[in-house]
């Protein structure tokens, strides 16, 4: 019997189905391989380290102190990498047993104390170069007060140190195909708690909400173009201690000849704050509006001229020229700033990097209204050295072949001379200029950096400026040994509510000597002399330390 065509359909038809479903079958395998774990890698590290720690200080205002200090600290590390996931975990435990005596050999106090630090970070490409996921979290210790940030840690003046945990969520959307425009968005949420703060303020516990959008041409759009971008962030702090801000930059641009472009501007920036120390809510908003030309030849290589109006707070107008440049010379050597008016006055940004085989160096200025709790989710990296998660020298550091290097599971940018503002929740417009250098040849890794920092408290009305010199050598002498030497400095100069002011001089020196005894065992012998001198009576102190450790790891 001759087969009908309504029966030749019909068995089209299911072979179709079937097709498409083993195809879809195949997708998910694939899609399940991705994830399997014969395509991940897992790696991991082991750590156990023993320190006898003897450390000798003296006030000035009584007899000398001597310390001796036990350490034992277990560490574990793992790194995770698939296709489309990555992630990495540091974590120590700290156990300190410490016996206190006078030079008169009488014993004066006996005590124990643990501190727990970890990282973990994790990174899901779930839709490539359209959606990523992200997520943080961590546990450290942080200098209440500013002016001991280079003396005190956990093993002297632990007291001053606020256990400090922050959790982050967040997420990045790129819009795919731009023929037209393109989109990208990114927000996150964050909390930030401290189990102490600086003297007379309550302890942070801050909720953090941020979204960031961006939108300029597609590739289908020639002779004009525009470049919209607007973020906003909120603090929410304990009680009243708020910030809000709300911040809209656009530009358009429209071509008059080969390199030659007119451009319009106008921004707004927003900003409420409230706080316990201040009764009621202020608002310090801000907007202006411009025209002016552009030189352009590419999206890396521009300079923006324009002339502005603005409307002040108190409803005044004010004039100034803005100007906005980028100018990539190479592929290793960058420059880009801005200069103009927001909210809190007149203000500027710059940044410079340079990159050679063995050589890199980067100068940036920033100005920002933040708080202490921004600053740490902000993870301000200045540094030119790439370290490990767990490093605290040069050692295991390396200088990236590239001035855009994208930092990898298990990674961090070093910066010795990054130190936060006090430990509270009060709104602060931070100036901060850095300086910063690398070094590295085949046996020798030198890092300088140089920071000055302006700080202005919103709600007490102090200011503190704050010069930082850091500089870190680490020197191989052979196969199974390296020394290392940190110096660090610090003029801190703060004014007071009663118009007096303090002036802080500190100093930090560092030499450490390792050895590695057979695969796994390493010893270390270090030396460490710091210094505080102060306007303040009896706040003058000097002390040494002299360590002697082993550690162990057992992968």
């Amino acid at each position: 019997m001759p087969v009908t065509t309504d029966t030749t359909t019909v068995v089209k038809n299911r072979l179709i189905k079937r097709d498409i479903g083993l195809k879809k079958s195949v997708l998910a395998i694939s899609i399940l391989a991705s994830f399997s774990v014969s395509a991940a890698e897992l790696t991991y590290r082991a750590d156990v380290n023993a320190s006898y720690i003897n450390i000798g200080s003296d006030t000035g205002a009584s007899e000398e102190n001597a310390s001796d200090t036990f350490s034992v600290q277990p560490s574990l590390g793992l790194n995770f990498q698939s296709k489309r996931i990555t992630s990495a975990v540091t974590a120590s435990h700290r156990y300190l047993d410490r016996h206190i005596s006078t030079t008169s050999e009488e014993l004066r106090d006996s005590s124990s104390s643990n501190f727990t630090n970890y990282t973990a970070t994790a990174n899901i490409n779930v839709i490539d170069n359209v959606l990523q996921l992200n997520a943080r979290g961590s546990q450290s210790y942080q200098n209440v007060d500013i002016a001991t940030t280079i003396i005190n840690d956990e093993v002297f003046g632990s007291q001053q140190l606020a256990k400090t945990k922050r959790e982050t969520l967040g997420a990045s959307f790129t819009l795919p195909n731009p023929d037209w425009f393109a989109l990208s968005v990114s927000g996150n949420t964050s909390s930030v708690t401290t189990d102490r703060a600086r003297e007379g303020a309550v302890a942070v516990d801050s909720e953090n909400h941020s979204v960031q959008a961006s939108i300029t041409q597609g590739d289908e759009v020639k002779r004009v173009s525009w470049n919209i971008q607007g973020s906003y962030r909120e603090a929410n702090g304990t009680g009243r201690n708020d910030i809000t801000s709300e911040r809209v930059n656009a530009n358009f641009y429209v071509g008059v000849a080969d390199e030659i472009r007119l451009v319009a501007t106008a921004q707004q920036d927003n900003n409420e704050l409230s706080s316990e120390d201040v009764a009621g809510t202020r608002n310090i908003d801000f907007e202006s509006y411009g025209l002016g030309v552009s030189w352009f030849k590419n999206a890396s290589r521009f300079i923006d001229v324009t002339y502005n109006t603005s409307k002040e707070a108190d409803g005044s107008n004010d004039n100034f020229v803005g100007l906005n440049f980028a100018w990539r010379f190479t592929a290793r050597t960058s420059v880009s700033g801005s200069y103009g008016k927001r909210s809190f006055g007149r203000t500027g940004q710059f940044s410079f990097a340079h990159q050679v085989r063995k050589f890199r160096t980067s100068v940036s200025y920033q100005e920002d209204l933040t708080t202490f709790s921004t600053l740490l989710l902000g993870e301000e990296a200045q540094a030119t050295f790439v370290c490990p998660l767990e490093s605290e020298d040069l050692t295991g550091c390396f200088l990236p072949d590239t001035i855009d290097y994208q930092l990898q599971a298990g990674e961090r940018f070093e910066d010795f001379s990054f130190f936060l503002p006090e430990v509270s929740e009060e709104a602060i417009l931070r100036k901060s200029l850095a300086i910063t250098n690398g070094y590295q040849f085949r046996k020798i890794r030198i890092s300088t950096t140089l920071r000055n920092t302006q700080t202005e408290f919103q709600d007490t009305l102090r200011k503190q400026d704050n010069l930082n010199l850091n500089v870190a050598v680490s020197a191989k002498l052979g196969r199974k040994s390296t020394v290392t030497w940190t110096n660090s400095y610090s003029n801190l100069d703060s004014r007071l509510l009663d118009g007096g002011s303090d002036k802080v001089l500190s100093w930090r020196s560092s030499l450490n000597y390792s050895y590695r005894i057979g695969r796994n065992l390493t010893t270390r012998v270090g030396l460490q002399y710091s210094k505080n001198n102060s306007a303040f009576e009896n706040q003058d102190f000097y002390s040494r330390r002299l360590t002697l450790s082993i550690n162990y790891r057992i992968k």
